[in-house]
């Protein structure tokens, strides 16, 4: 199944002059005033609205077309086949909405309304009338512009109807299932209340076959989709389209923003062009807004107040405070995970800025939605953050793997790495920073998940803190190379540390590092002239720490 999209002006009902009619008149109501005209062709299901009145005198009028018009003219005007075949054509090109001959005052014959203009209209699908001899131009636009007024008020007593079952939603005397049936019912129109995870959360009756389209893994993935995210947090409303077995399914999209994050989506089905969809969207927009347990800037504040008690400043019972205000039962014997995204931000505006918080708001939502309690996901320091109570190895494993999974299901515009702390750590403080380092082990080596168990040495130089003494092994062992342009530090830095895993073999490090043996033994000789030591791999403890230090540069 594959999505489309529109991007809408959230004023949906724009501001006209006074020359046309704001909210339309269909071609059934028109069809209601036997006494004025006579059927000629009418297409069945016409949905088309009169929204502006033009008279046609001239035969050359193209220029004055605007689009959605009741064309009014007389047969006299246009006597010939051929000059109504192109009258007919320019119409229906220029978007009219119907065609209204009148017969003239004059009594001829002669003129009429040909076989061929009829079925022309019909080829074009042009609504074609014949107005009564007896009636004038103007009498039809007074007639016209009455309706209007008779349309406004009724949608005025429908938008005061809507705010009437608003304020009984506010008052919990009614629910949002019953308040989106009701307004279904008054409109014509059918609402879909999605939450942050794109559930269905509220609804009115809704046909079968988009509610299958709103439930599919694939409306799921176009709303996930990066533009499609930056589209909403930017307030951006849209039209979504996509065909089924040959039949078009089309559909509103409007996101529901708590500051700044987009916290639910509503979904309209059907025409937006309701006079009064705009003031009837503002409305539901305000009840559901004001309508909310908890603000999420409160929660989000609660959460960050825990984290940083708990991996700052290392106090699990302040942590465990903060983090119960939010309902989360933090335990002792939790393990971490931490998870790197790679969101490719262009530059720091806020725009992008307010995507990213948008991106980690509905990744966070995800994830807790996903694993239902069993895991809990938040966010510090630029990562995310995730408990889960530890049973085993096996099992911490199996829910890495899953969350990756889901992870690139649903979000595959981004690069996810995952680190895992020890399976054998219970306190969190330390969990925390083994996770830190099993990550960027993920994100050196290019891996999407590192567990802290298996990075071996390295674990003994986990940053807790207190790194002062292995910056400065690493920077006093490789100071010659450290002065080097990144890109020549970082290659040299690839070749030395591949030669000395290798006992300096040229050919082994040239065949992983897939370059010739030659390249490596330039580089190589670049290495010993850098320390100024021919010598310099014929000393084991110095080859020893040389490697160590390559291995702490690179994991720092």
């Amino acid at each position: 199944m594959e999505f489309s999209y529109t991007v809408v002006d959230n004023k949906l009902t724009k501001t006209v002059d006074k020359t046309i009619l704001n909210y339309g008149i269909s071609i059934d109501k028109l069809l209601q005033l036997e006494s004025f005209f006579e059927v000629v062709y009418v297409p069945e299901n016409s949905k088309k609205l009169i929204k502006r009145v033009s008279v046609i005198e001239l035969r050359k009028f193209s220029s004055w077309i605007k689009g959605e018009e009741l064309a009014l003219t007389t047969v006299e005007n246009f006597p010939t086949k051929e000059l109504q075949l192109t009258l007919i054509k320019e119409l229906a090109t220029g978007g009219v909405t119907c065609l209204a001959f009148h017969p003239g005052n004059e009594s001829n014959k002669s003129w009429k309304i040909y076989k061929e203009t009829i079925d022309y209209a019909k080829r074009y699908e042009l609504p074609l009338l014949q107005l009564n001899a007896s009636c004038t131009y103007a009498e039809i636009i007074d007639l016209l512009y009455n309706i209007e007024i008779k349309e406004y008020k009724s949608q005025v007593s429908i938008l005061s109807n809507v705010n009437q079952l608003l304020f009984q939603y506010l008052s919990q005397t009614l629910t949002l299932d019953k308040l989106l049936r009701n307004i279904s019912e008054m409109t014509g129109l059918q609402f879909i209340i999605l939450d942050v995870n794109l559930n269905v959360t509220s609804s009115s009756r809704i046909e079968d076959s988009y509610i299958n389209i709103i439930n599919s893994n694939s409306f799921k993935k176009f709303m996930n989709d990066k533009k499609t995210i930056q589209l909403l947090t930017n307030g951006n409303s849209i039209i979504v389209d996509t065909v089924i077995e040959d039949t078009n399914f089309h559909f509103f999209v409007r996101p529901i923003k708590e500051n700044k994050y987009v916290k639910q989506v509503l979904v309209i089905i059907g025409s937006v062009d309701h006079p009064m969809i705009d003031k009837i969207i503002e409305s539901i927009e305000k009840a559901l807004n004001l309508k909310k347990e908890e603000s999420l800037e409160k929660i989000m504040g609660n959460i960050n107040k825990a984290n940083v008690e708990l991996f700052k400043n290392n106090n699990l019972k302040q942590a465990k405070l903060y983090y119960s205000k939010i309902g989360y039962k933090l335990e002792d014997k939790n393990a971490i995970i931490i998870m790197d995204i790679n969101t490719e931000m262009e530059n720091n505006s806020s725009m992008d800025l307010n995507y990213l918080d948008n991106i980690r708001f509905r990744i966070i939502n995800q994830i807790n939605h996903y694993f239902k309690g069993s895991i809990f996901a938040t966010w510090y320091n630029n990562n995310f953050v995730i408990f889960l109570t530890l049973k085993s190895k096996e099992h911490f494993e199996e829910i890495s793997y899953e969350l990756l999974n889901m992870m690139n299901f649903t979000f595959p515009f981004l690069q996810i790495n995952l680190g895992l702390s020890s399976s054998y750590t219970t306190e969190l403080y330390k969990a925390y920073n083994e996770a830190i380092s099993a990550v960027k082990s993920a994100n050196e080596l290019d891996k999407r998940i590192e567990y802290f168990d298996d990075l071996s040495f390295f674990q003994i130089i986990t940053d807790f803190g207190n790194n002062y003494y292995i910056k400065h092994f690493y920077s006093n062992e490789l100071e010659p190379l450290l002065s080097l342009e990144e890109e020549n530090k970082k290659e040299i830095m690839a070749t030395l540390a591949t030669f000395l895993d290798n006992n300096l073999n040229y050919k082994e490090t040239a065949d992983l590092l897939f370059v010739h043996p030659n390249t490596v033994r330039y580089r190589i000789r670049k290495v010993k002239e850098l320390y100024k030591n021919e010598h310099l791999f014929s000393d084991s403890e110095k080859r020893l720490n040389l490697s160590i230090a390559i291995k702490m540069y690179q994991y720092k």
